[in-house]
C-alpha cells in the first residue's frame, strides 16, 4: 500500500509539471507551416491577392531565386539577379486585379521550380 501511494504522489507531481510546462497546450495546437517549413518563401493568400507578399529575404547564395515581375507590360520571369528574363508570359500585366499588379511590380520570389510553376499556372489560368 505504501508503494501505491508513492507512485500515486510521483505521478500527480509529474502531471502538475507537465501541466506548468505548457505541454498540454501543445499536444492540441496544430503544427503551421511557417513551424514546419522555414525555407518556404512563397504561399497563396486567400484575401488582397492570389500570389503572396514580397519582402527581404535572406537567402544562401547557393539557392536559385526565381523573381516573377512585370517586364514590358508582361509578366517576365527573372533568374536570380538578373536584368533579362529567362521566360516571358504573355500575360497583360493591366489586366490583372490591382493587387496581382502591385505584387508583380515589387516582384514575387520563389525558391523552388514547383512554386515557380504554380505561379506561372495561377497567371495563366
Amino acid at each position: 500500500m505504501k508503494k501505491l501511494m508513492i507512485v500515486l504522489a510521483c505521478l500527480d507531481v509529474l502531471v502538475l509539471a507537465l501541466l506548468l510546462m505548457g505541454y498540454p497546450q501543445r499536444w492540441f495546437l496544430p503544427e503551421t507551416a511557417e513551424e514546419s517549413s522555414s525555407n518556404i518563401l512563397y504561399y497563396t493568400p486567400e484575401t488582397l491577392s492570389s500570389q503572396e507578399s514580397s519582402g527581404a529575404y535572406a537567402m544562401a547564395s547557393h539557392v536559385t531565386v526565381y523573381t516573377v515581375r512585370t517586364y514590358e507590360g508582361r509578366i517576365g520571369i527573372f533568374l536570380n539577379d538578373s536584368e533579362v528574363p529567362f521566360e516571358e508570359l504573355d500575360v497583360d500585366v493591366g489586366l490583372l486585379p490591382e493587387a496581382d499588379q502591385v505584387l508583380l511590380e515589387e516582384g514575387i520570389r520563389v525558391t523552388d521550380r514547383e512554386h515557380l510553376n504554380r505561379l506561372i499556372e495561377d497567371y495563366e489560368s
